[in-house]
């Protein structure tokens, strides 16, 4: 056994096992020397690392700063954007000075946004954000110091990314409208560029110009963008109107817009509101309010807000107002044309789409729902025994040429033929034979040509086609030599025929009907008297404006004004000059007198009765073509023109028998009527006749002249008795054609 000869175990001389060294020699000095060592080593790792993080951050400055100088140097020459906001189409009741009116439909671009100003802006609603976004805002230069201290710690211990929190409302405003290309980044670098651009806003703006950039561009759900459009779309209110429970849910929306979209999430969006409301309530034991009101009297001096209301507010929740599409709202048929044809055609579309135009429309809303109204009860009672299934109706000022009222069909969204949403406006667009609607334009030409009124017409075949008589007359039958204006009372068509091709020319007819507004393609063929020519409802309005105008001719307008999004008039339509741009002198004054005395015995006393309308001087005419496709009645009192046209789309179904004394006649005279007796504005019931105007009656009528050289035979005499009580009797029998609508089997079902 080995042992360490120098060694010993405590006893002189005693030997002790050998023990190899450690390798490490034992501390020197005392403990708290060794303390002090230890503690120096770690503060160099300390400030070693200080120094990194430093030259990190300054590094990241100084790349952040270069990345958006650039930007800042152009900010300081613009204004805060607006962003894209949505077009909002009114009817005529729109009150510019408040923003009043009924509205008939949005046009979104890519956002659906209504900038306000920040006076405008509720207190309550400023409030509620500040204390849950930004308490000190109008105390800091854009930057939260003490909050960004907070963000930079969590954002390098989680190696430079940005979990939320931090950011000032300027800031966010940086963030979303001048930074968009690293809004989604959550890195170091966008939180210094939302840093440096925070602070160059503030030296731009005022802290009030902010908030209202803020409050309108802020994304608030679906697609809705700003306080104003928010509160219309989820109370369906003004902004004035908002309570505090509703404030708060919008208040706490910015952050994330569609986790806390109620329609979507109400949850969420419930909990975010009560989270909002007790940190208010927290606030009413700080200096927060006394704050705002130092910053700004004049918006805060009045805002008191008590513990009890926001507890109140707590436990009652706001109602929301259904969602549909802002899109269609009133008159479907009228607006939807204006957004999908009128606006393309005739305004910039980058305007249209993204800068918040406001058009204030020619419709007047009583109007159009009385128009909807009597013309769907006017088809449903006709629908069986008549088998009607669609009309149109326009209703025009005459004057101006506005459009009053506009329906384009039985009912909006009801199924088609092929069970599908009808949405296809007939009055704007569909071309309809005309029949004998068409006449006035014939009797125009030949007074307008000199004709007397005394002027005898003969009302007898033209000649023989596949060896029948031709022209004939509705009914049968022909009444030999009549007089010019009993031919149009009582609609004789033989009678018109024989005035256009032997008297007028078929060339002359066209070239009236064209000054009168007449687009349509007019054939120039014998019968084009008959009104063989497929004409729009809108068209055939427009025209008769000329007779109540004493000649002249106006364009039917939809548009009065459009404003910018800020209410400056970019557009006036409705005045005299603008009205005057778009007439014509199409007619004498003398023509339109004698028309106006000849079309009000159409009513009277011929095939237009059903059109009368107590108190009021009616003048019309009726169309009714050969094969009952279509039935109209085109009239107008002192003021206003009226339009209608009742069939169907489908041309091979043919309707029982339908006059344009009829239905047509009828829906005009309730309507009239209706807006006669209750519209304060159009009250007037006679026309005035115009100085210098010598015509002042019909002679003795001609109402059945012996042809040269030949007798009206029993047999003709007997036909015209029989259908002036046909044309009495209203429509046919009730035959069970039409039923309640089902799928169609092909070819079985009637549209």
């Amino acid at each position: 056994m080995g042992t360490d000869p120098n060694s010993t175990n405590g006893r002189r001389g005693a030997k002790v096992p050998y023990r190899p060294a450690s390798g490490r020699a034992k501390p020197a000095g005392t403990p708290f020397q060794r303390f002090i060592a230890r503690a120096a080593l770690v503060i160099g790792y300390v400030a070693l690392l200080g120094l990194l993080l430093l030259a990190v951050g300054l590094w990241f400055l100084n790349e952040a700063y270069r990345e958006v100088r650039r930007n800042i140097n152009s900010l300081v020459n613009t204004d805060l954007p607006e962003g894209s906001q949505a077009t909002r189409i009114y009817a005529r009741d729109y009150n510019p000075q408040n923003g009043h009116g009924t509205l008939l439909g949005v046009v979104v671009g890519q956002e659906n946004r209504q900038s306000v100003s920040y006076d405008q802006i509720p207190p309550l609603l400023i409030a509620c954000l500040l204390s849950t976004e930004d308490k000190d805002f109008f105390y800091h230069g854009g930057v939260d110091f003490k909050g960004t201290t907070r963000a930079l710690v969590r954002i390098l211990r989680r190696g430079g990314e940005v979990k939320g929190g931090g950011s000032t409302i300027t800031q966010q405003l940086a963030r979303n409208v001048y930074l968009p290309s690293i809004k989604s980044e959550k890195t170091l670098n966008r939180k210094i560029q939302e840093a440096i651009f925070a602070s160059a806003l503030e030296q731009r703006f005022t802290k009030q110009g902010l908030l209202e950039s803020y409050l309108n561009y802020s994304n608030l759900g679906g697609m809705t963008y700003g306080v104003k459009a928010a509160a219309r779309k989820y109370f369906a209110k003004d902004l004035a109107s908002l309570t505090l429970a509703e404030c708060a849910l919008l208040a706490g929306m910015p952050q994330a817009p569609t986790s806390y979209n109620p329609y979507y999430h109400p949850e969420a969006a419930e909990s975010r509101r009560k989270e909002v409301l007790r940190l208010l309530k927290r606030r009413l034991d700080s200096d927060f309010f006394e704050k705002l009101e130092q910053a700004d009297p004049q918006k805060f001096k009045n805002l008191k807000i008590t513990a009890e209301e926001i507890d109140a507010a707590i436990a009652n929740p706001p109602k929301f107002k259904k969602w549909r599409d802002e899109t269609i709202m009133h008159a479907p048929y009228f607006t939807t044309y204006l957004k999908d044809i009128v606006l393309p055609r005739s305004y910039d579309e980058d305007r249209v789409m993204n800068q918040g135009l406001i058009f204030q429309t020619t419709i007047d809303p009583q109007i159009q729902q009385w128009a909807e109204q009597i013309l769907k009860e006017k088809i449903d009672k006709y629908r069986k025994g008549s088998r009607v299934s669609q009309g149109a109706v326009v209703v025009m000022e005459a004057h101006s040429g506005e459009v009053l009222a506009c329906v384009g069909g039985y009912q909006w969204d009801s199924p088609n033929a092929k069970g599908e949403p009808d949405k296809y406006n007939r009055a704007m667009l569909a071309s309809r034979q005309v029949g004998s609607s068409f006449k006035p334009f014939v009797y125009a030409t030949a007074y307008e040509q000199g004709f007397p009124t005394s002027l005898l017409l003969r009302d007898a075949p033209l000649r023989n086609v596949n060896g029948k008589p031709w022209p004939t007359n509705s009914g049968g039958g022909y009444s030999g030599m009549v007089s010019i204006f009993f031919a149009f009372q009582m609609s004789k068509n033989a009678a018109c025929v024989d005035l256009a091709n032997n008297f007028t020319g078929i060339p002359a007819v066209i070239e009236t009907a064209r000054r009168m507004g007449i687009s349509a393609e007019l054939p120039e063929v014998e019968s084009l008297p008959l009104g063989v020519a497929d004409i729009r409802p809108v068209e055939m309005a427009e025209a008769f404006t000329t007779f109540p105008n004493m000649g002249r001719h106006v364009k039917h307008s939809m548009i009065r004004r459009v404003y910018s999004n800020n209410g400056v008039l970019l557009e006036s339509n409705d005045g005299e000059t603008a009205i005057a741009a778009r007439s014509n002198q199409a007619i004498s004054t003398e023509t339109a007198w004698i028309m106006i005395q000849n079309m009000q015995r159409c009513v009277e006393r011929g095939t237009g009765g059903r059109a009368r309308v107590d108190g009021m001087t009616i003048c019309g005419k009726t169309g009714t073509c050969e094969d009952y496709s279509d039935a109209w009645f085109v009239g107008y009192s002192p003021e206003l023109v009226i339009a209608v046209w009742v069939g169907n789309d489908d041309y091979k179904k043919k309707m029982n028998r339908m006059f344009g004394g009829n239905c047509p006649a009828e829906t005009f005279g309730a309507l009239m009527s209706k807006i006669h007796s209750s519209h304060a504005k159009y009250k007037k019931g006679k026309f005035d006749k115009p100085e210098g105007v010598k015509f002042s009656g019909f002679g003795s009528a001609v109402t059945g002249g012996a042809l040269p050289g030949a007798e009206k035979t029993e047999e003709e005499k007997a036909a015209e008795e029989a259908k002036k009580k046909e044309e009495a009797g209203g429509g046919g029998d009730d035959n069970g054609f039409y039923e309640q609508w089902q799928p169609p089997r092909e070819g079985d079902v009637f549209f």
